[in-house]
């Protein structure tokens, strides 16, 4: 939850820069947070569902690699357009590492 947080929190001060920069503009920037929140809706709802499928460990290292994946092609993007889709793909695996459920007490 630590590494999730911080993601989130920087990336508030990246987008600062890339406007700084104009690399991006506060309208794109806007997009960008919204791709991800919007992003960590599905990956949150859809994380019981692939947990109960397929079982929770499976559902967490699928996430990880969504979530590595995406960020290693937010890192290449060629452009703001790249970088908010593959933030939204980002935002799917961190909301699913987010919702991980816990195990139930007294359940087989």
């Amino acid at each position: 939850m630590f590494f999730d947080s911080f993601d989130i929190y920087l990336a508030g001060s990246v987008l600062g820069e890339l406007v700084h920069n104009d690399w991006s503009t506060i309208p794109l920037n806007a997009r960008f947070i919204s791709a991800t929140f919007v992003g960590m809706l599905i990956g949150a709802a859809g994380a019981g569902w692939l947990g109960d499928r397929y079982g929770r460990r499976f559902t967490y290292q699928f996430n990880l690699a969504i979530f590595g994946l995406a960020s290693f092609a937010c890192a290449v993007a060629p452009d703001m357009d790249w970088l908010i889709g593959a933030r939204f793909v980002a935002g799917i695996g961190l909301g699913a590492e987010s919702h991980r459920k816990s195990p139930v007490v007294g359940s087989n």
